[in-house]
């Protein structure tokens, strides 16, 4: 009996066993849908210089998790920080040269102003001048040639024609002064013309000194972005699976520093037989199951698929029996929460088809 009784619960622990094997060892054959098999993968982004120099400090180990921006490297800057202090003196000098020059800038066109309403006024004074000495000499010129033609008849005495003659011509003397006003107003015009020639001059500097800051700024803004470049950032979430300098390494731009696993860009490569190659397209609705979280479904699509057949790879193991030729595809994540899912973790994909 207790043969028995031990053969019964042997035969028991097989069927569990079996039942176990079945549900969860061997993933079963759901309908509509092609079983690809493969690992987590990841786009891999070198992390590099964009400047040379001298690495002060690596910050990361290979295996660590980085969040995006986080820093990765720092290179020595000293140099960068000395021409930066450089460049600001300069702006500093030519923006007090261009404040001197604006400011005699401005007080030369206060000059031409005052200048401009000292010549109109000059020009008001000269007009109305020779307008009163013009009436005068005409009239005082009528009484001479009245008067001359009277003296030369004998009706009127020498003396009298004598003193319209002198007042004649004391009016012809005034009538001359008031035209030499226009020579003032043309030296006025010539102090404007020169005034305005200074502040040509003046504006051609100023612009030439803005012109110069400018530059200067510009300088400035590279240098700060070179010293930006000098602290090397990580360009998104992801793992550091290669570590490639050490500090104190000098090296030149562009050089890697680190390679960095994207973990917003996972997906899961596998091979598909050709004989179901052409029952799905890219795009195509997929899950993804891996062994950490077997009862989990991870959304995915096919975002690749090969346009050459190959030979089935030794290391890919198929639920169908091996076939002489399949294809690559990729199915990728459309989200990892968490950041659950990491390269080189076992995976199950499963690309969902329509069934006839």
């Amino acid at each position: 009996m207790k043969h028995k009784k031990y053969f019964l619960i042997g035969f028991l622990f097989l069927i569990i066993i079996g039942i176990f094997s079945y549900f969860f060892l061997f993933p079963s054959k759901e309908k509509g849908v092609i079983y690809v098999s493969g690992r987590i993968e990841g786009d891999e982004v070198d992390v590099g210089t964009k400047v040379a120099g001298r690495v002060n400090e690596l910050r990361v180990k290979e295996g660590e998790f980085l969040k995006k921006n986080q820093v990765i490297a720092i290179l020595d800057a000293k140099d960068l920080k000395a021409r930066l202090n450089q460049a600001l003196a300069a702006k500093k000098s030519t923006e007090a040269q261009a404040e001197a020059v604006l400011k005699e800038l401005n007080h030369y066109k206060k000059q031409l102003k005052a200048s401009k309403t000292n010549r109109n006024y000059l020009v008001k004074q000269v007009e109305a001048q020779i307008k009163i000495t013009k009436a005068t000499l005409e009239k005082k010129e009528a009484d001479f040639k009245r008067f001359k033609r009277l003296w030369q008849k004998s009706v009127i005495a020498q003396e009298r024609f004598e003193r319209v003659k002198e007042a004649y011509t004391i009016s012809l003397a005034r009538y001359e002064v008031a035209q030499k006003g226009w020579l003032q107003v043309k030296a006025k015009d010539a102090e404007i013309e020169s005034l305005k020639q200074t502040i040509r001059a003046k504006e051609n500097a100023y612009k030439s000194a803005l012109s110069q800051i400018r530059q200067a700024e510009a300088v400035i803004n590279e240098i700060k972005s070179y010293l930006e470049d000098t602290i090397i950032t990580s360009p998104c979430r992801g793992t550091v699976i290669v570590k490639i300098v050490e500090p104190g390494e000098v090296v030149p731009a562009g050089t890697p520093i680190v390679t960095v696993v994207n973990l917003d860009a996972l997906y899961l490569k596998g091979y598909v037989p050709e004989t179901q190659i052409g029952k799905f397209s890219l795009n195509t609705p997929a899950y993804i199951v891996v062994d950490a979280f077997p009862k989990r479904r991870f959304p995915a699509y096919v975002g690749y698929i090969s346009q050459y057949a190959e030979f089935t790879p030794k290391e890919v193991q198929t639920k169908e029996e091996r076939v002489k030729q399949v294809f690559a595809v990729k199915l990728y994540l459309k989200e990892n929460p968490h950041y659950l899912l990491k390269p080189g973790m076992p995976a199950d994909g499963y690309i969902k088809i329509k069934t006839p």
